[in-house]
Parts: structure tokens; C-alpha cells; sequence
């Protein structure tokens, strides 16, 4: 009995809590610089995700920038600046990857 009274507690709180932005925040506008700064939320995201898959090797740091992975990240960098197409930066990265992986 008390499990379900603890789920219904967290419900109630975790309802509260979203309710609450809805109820106090809805004639808020969100200022400019704001708005700018969200902007480059995603890109920081996607660079703190894949920064450390490219850069690191069983937990360190790798030894060479010739690295297949530090190639493909240079490949997909690059196509992604050159061309903004998502789909041509990830071809760009696979490619360079599997070619490096295969004759490096």
C-alpha cells in the first residue's frame, strides 16, 4: 500500500511541477539574447556527444591525428560546411572511416 501511495505522491509532484511553468509563465516573453543563445543548443549537444567518441581511445585521448576516427570527423566536418546536407556529411564520415579503417 504505501508503494502506490509513494507513485501517487511523485505523480502529483512531477504534475505540479509542469503545471506550474503553464500557470506562471504564460504571458512570459522570453528575451532576445535568449532566444539567440538557444540557437546553438543543438550543435553543443551533437559536439559534446561525438568529441569523445572520435577523440577517445579505451579512455585516452588518441595518440595520432591520422586516427581513422580523427580523419572521419575531419571528413564529416568538412562536407558539412561545404555542402549543409546531412545526409552527404554522414556519407563523407562512413566512407572516409571504412576507407582509413582499411588502409591505414
Amino acid at each position: 500500500m504505501n508503494l502506490w501511495l509513494l507513485f501517487a505522491i511523485i505523480g502529483a509532484f512531477t504534475l505540479l511541477e509542469r503545471l506550474s511553468f503553464i500557470l506562471f509563465l504564460q504571458n512570459w516573453e522570453m528575451p532576445t539574447w535568449l532566444k539567440r543563445a538557444l540557437t546553438y543548443v543543438p550543435v553543443v549537444i551533437l559536439s559534446a556527444l561525438s568529441a569523445p567518441a572520435i577523440l577517445l581511445e579505451n579512455g585516452e585521448m588518441v595518440s595520432s591525428l591520422l586516427s581513422p576516427k580523427v580523419l572521419a570527423g575531419v571528413a564529416g566536418i568538412l562536407a558539412a560546411y561545404l555542402t549543409r546536407n546531412m545526409v552527404v556529411t554522414i556519407l563523407a564520415g562512413m566512407i572516409t572511416l571504412w576507407l582509413t579503417n582499411a588502409f591505414l
